[in-house]
């Protein structure tokens, strides 16, 4: 019990701003393949990626991310009916890989987006409490290119903060790992939209993951802006890169009145109040001590209520570390040794290290399915991103030659 004490104070500390293990000085990294790969410019287009991953864990944790988007209004055709339909959309340079729609099952309205030809399988299909994956009938209308994209009733995204929102998501499959595999089940097209540069492509840059018989194997996920945009609004001999179709594309959709732009803090809903991910662990804290004093009915419901505010946390986490993951995936045996030697030299071991444990999980959706399992508690997960956090400053300390680079990319521009 002193022990958990200790440890909330000291998660305490980390969370509201005085100095902590998280802004600890980073160690060096001796390991002779991560000085060979460093050399040979491997992590040079990834440490943008790793520091902008670092960065948006410390604001996690400090309850300071925010949501940066728009609000997405669709049109959407269900039987002789158009209906509006409001979601919110982050990725406006990808919009052109855009290929299907995804309602939750909560959606305030959603049989006003069901035909009546499928109507009567999806009140068959609650009457059998049934919440899988249905095919409304309807089609919502790609913004620019004015195709028919599917609608479908699923709750395999309502975890992340878009759906959590509105209800609603618009997919793009080839570029986002839920989406792919909803596509993949459903056998839905999967346009790739991101092209690596010649310079990126000169400096071993991550390429989609295609077979022979020309299929996507697995998401392809960059981060878009100094990629080419290979379908897009933008008239030019030139493809485009991403952060300038960004640009277009986000001031088409306002000038048009079909998008405006939204930002929000992420809050979490607890006991009808928006808390901070920070005042969220203060709550478990306090009904983890005075859980006694409660009557068992009400405990259960406040335990229950955090539950479910945790899986929202988890997918806002994954969500933050999936560019991450998408670079050390192909590095896996390299991570593996640097994450060992980073926890030894600040003393930390499997018992007292989950991330040691995270990084030697065999596959990308192990990961993801072990994290979920494993992290039970706000606690453990604060934990988990400082030690994720203190890692990625190892890591990128540790990269000299990728550093410069970086740092030479900045000054030109």
């Amino acid at each position: 019990m002193k022990q958990n004490k200790i440890l909330y104070l000291a998660l305490s500390l980390l969370l509201f701003g005085t100095p902590s293990s998280i802004q600890a000085k980073p160690v060096l990294l001796e390991n002779a393949m991560l000085q060979i790969a460093d050399q040979a410019g491997f992590f040079n287009d990834a440490l943008a990626d790793i520091n902008l991953v670092g960065k948006a864990l410390i604001d996690f944790l400090k309850g300071k991310s925010t949501w940066d988007g728009m609000i997405l209004t669709l049109e959407v055709i269900t039987d002789s009916n158009r209906n509006k339909l409001n979601l919110y959309f982050k990725q406006p340079a990808l919009i052109y890989g855009a290929t299907y729609v995804v309602l939750s099952h909560d959606h305030p309205h959603l049989r006003k987006y069901i035909t009546a030809e499928q109507m009567p399988i999806y009140l068959e299909s609650i009457k059998n409490n049934d919440l899988g994956d249905m095919f409304t009938g309807s089609y919502a209308i790609h913004p620019f290119t004015k195709e028919q994209l599917p609608v479908y009733i699923s709750n395999y995204n309502t975890e992340t903060y878009e759906v959590r929102a509105l209800q609603a998501h618009l997919a793009i499959p080839a570029h986002t790992y839920n989406d792919f595999y909803f596509a993949k089940k459903y056998n839905l097209p999967m346009p790739i939209v991101l092209q690596p540069t010649q310079v990126q492509l000169d400096r071993n840059f991550k390429r989609a993951d295609i077979s022979y018989r020309g299929v996507l194997k697995s998401p392809y996920i960059v981060h878009p802006d100094e990629c080419y945009v290979v379908q897009n609004p933008i008239s030019s001999e030139q493809l485009p890169k991403g952060k300038e179709v960004r640009r277009v594309v986000t001031e088409m959709l306002v000038k048009n009145g079909q998008a405006k732009k939204h930002s929000e803090k992420i809050l979490y809903k607890y006991n009808n109040k928006l808390e901070s991910l920070p005042n969220i662990l203060k709550l478990e804290a306090f009904l983890k001590k005075n859980g006694r004093n409660l009557s068992p009915a009400l405990y259960q419901q406040k335990k229950a209520e955090l539950k479910r505010i945790l899986t929202f946390v988890h997918a806002d986490f994954l969500d933050l570390v999936e560019l991450f993951l998408v670079n050390i995936r192909s590095t896996k045996q390299l991570m593996i040794p640097l994450v060992e030697e980073s926890c030894k030299k600040r003393n930390k071991s499997k018992s007292n290290c989950y991330l040691l444990k995270w990084s030697n999980m065999k596959s990308d959706e192990s990961e993801r399915v072990r994290f979920k399992k494993d992290i039970v508690n706000f606690i453990d997960l604060a934990h988990f991103c400082s030690d994720l956090v203190q890692f990625l400053s190892d890591l990128a300390n540790s990269c000299p030659h990728a550093q410069a680079y970086l740092k030479s990319l900045q000054n030109e521009q």
